[in-house]
């Protein structure tokens, strides 16, 4: 699995177009460029439906009905354990669960 990086939404939107096997997009909701990152992961939703999308952020609280139906929130600071649950969950498919109460899926 590659990593790539983009230092704001415009940039990740220009990932995106130009990459198709590009298959989990992971977000902060604060982030340079035209959109924040809840505007990003719409976005994304609408042009390539099968990306699997996680958003995080420090900001409290988060209204989950904003994001995207099928993604992931996960609240900073994250232990790197809830990072890979997520990614496991987005990537091998079921639903993602909630390990302790910081992991919250948007169905």
């Amino acid at each position: 699995m590659a990593v790539l990086v983009a230092d704001g939404a415009d940039e990740a939107m220009g990932l995106l177009e130009s990459h198709p096997e590009i298959s989990v997009l992971f977000t902060d909701i604060r982030m340079a460029g035209s959109m924040d990152g809840v505007r990003l992961a719409h976005q994304a939703s609408r042009r390539w439906p099968p990306i699997r999308i996680i958003v995080t952020s420090g900001l409290t609280p988060v209204d989950l009905t904003t994001l995207p139906d099928d993604s992931i929130y996960l609240p900073k600071p994250y232990p790197p354990e809830d990072l890979a649950n997520a990614l496991g969950q987005l990537v091998h498919g079921g639903s993602p669960h909630t390990p302790g109460a910081r992991l919250q899926a948007r169905a």
